[in-house]
């Protein structure tokens, strides 16, 4: 058996073909729509950070960005953070409280609050440290950006095929 399909407006047809199979446009595709939800679905981890956690300073949540990369055929989210709780949060694990001395500088004077008139900044710091040994509150991660990640895997579909529409469009000079 043979079967032959007649197209109208093949021209159309073709230079949509055409278009489609180019690797070049898919690279561009890709990398664009992964731009377009990259900031969208770092928001969302960060939301789903804070449901368990206080945004006290503000420093961690701004510290995170995002990152969109291509190699080959794959287009990489990544986002990055260059602040010490922002691993621990995420993947979870034990924190290991240094001795603390009155010489040694942590990084909890934005976090203790001194408690009465007698209490010193020093003292609050020591008994926050030995507070947050104690309670290991991040013995299990939050695992917060790897499920926006993964939820986010339906808009980063739509906007593929939003961005390449769009593309193929300004292609065809419509």
């Amino acid at each position: 058996m043979r079967t032959t399909i007649d197209f109208k407006g093949q021209k159309k047809f073709t230079r949509t073909v055409n278009f489609y199979k180019k690797q070049s446009n898919w690279n561009k595709i890709l990398m664009q729509a992964g731009k377009n939800v990259a900031e969208d679905i770092k928001q969302d981890g960060i939301d789903r950070l804070f449901q368990k956690f206080d945004n006290v300073t503000g420093k961690l949540k701004s510290s995170f960005t995002s990152v969109v990369t291509r190699r080959g055929n794959n287009v990489f989210i990544t986002f990055k953070s260059d602040h010490p709780a922002a691993g621990i949060m995420e993947y979870g694990g034990y924190v290991d409280m240094p001795a603390y001395t009155d010489d040694y500088d942590t990084n909890l004077n934005d976090y203790s609050k001194p408690k009465g008139k007698n209490m010193s900044k020093s003292d609050a710091n020591k008994y926050l440290a030995l507070a947050i040994e104690k309670a290991q509150p991040f013995a299990e991660g939050t695992l917060a950006f790897t499920n926006a990640r993964r939820d986010g895997i339906k808009a980063l579909e739509g906007e593929v095929i939003r961005v390449a529409n769009r593309m193929k469009k300004e292609a065809s000079g419509n």
